[in-house]
């Protein structure tokens, strides 16, 4: 669940840039967990 919460908390605090959401999917390996908020 920590994880995630650092994934959220990134996507939000960077205003939906693409390449940040791009660079945490592959770090992750998860895009589902952005994707369905």
């Amino acid at each position: 669940m920590g994880e995630a919460n650092i994934r959220v908390a990134a996507f939000i605090i960077n205003g939906n840039n693409n390449s940040v959401y791009n660079a945490r999917s592959a770090s992750f390996g998860d895009t589902q967990t952005i994707e369905e908020l």
